[in-house]
């Protein structure tokens, strides 16, 4: 095999990168026919603004991290002691703010125990409904479904709280 030539106008500190494949064609996809590979060549610069972009993806994420970490442990800390109100309003903080993250499942069962401490009942059972429904892969979600039904009996729906541990 005959060695690649060298790129001409290339300076030592660029790159050369290769693209397989470019499509050609109209915007709607329409008469989209390949072309050959391209190959571009990367100054420094470019390479350094893009490690730069990574690094600060990288550190948001690590930041949300912490921060989702530190809400849950000062929501857990107040229910440990017993300051419901402080509880329920972290846990609803998080909700508002992280409730796509894994660890909402585990905050919405919280909040439905930080009510029931508070002896409101029926909002503890749709805390517990609310993550049934929207976390059921969740750990404590049977664990939820359990505490459903002593929420629902406490509230005088014997019927409907049995019909949750028949689930059981």
């Amino acid at each position: 095999e005959a060695a690649e030539a060298p790129e001409q106008n290339v300076h030592p500190t660029d790159r050369v990168v290769d693209h397989p494949v470019v499509l050609a064609g109209n915007r709607d996809g329409r008469n989209r026919k390949p072309l050959r590979p391209v190959r571009a060549v990367v100054g420094p610069e470019f390479i350094g603004l893009a490690a730069q972009e990574l690094e600060a993806t990288e550190q948001k994420t690590l930041v949300r991290d912490r921060v989702i970490l530190d809400r849950i442990a000062d929501a857990k800390s107040r229910l440990l002691q017993f300051d419901y109100d402080g509880a329920e309003v972290a846990f609803r903080a998080f909700l508002d703010q992280f409730g796509d993250d894994p660890q909402a499942g585990e905050a919405q069962y919280w909040l439905g125990e930080v009510l029931y401490q508070q002896e409101a009942y029926a909002e503890s059972g749709q805390a517990y409904t609310k993550m049934i429904r929207e976390y059921p892969e969740d750990p404590r979600a049977p664990e939820a479904l359990a505490k459903l039904a002593r929420s629902m009996r406490l509230v005088g729906d014997t019927d409907r709280a049995c019909s949750a541990l028949d689930i059981l």
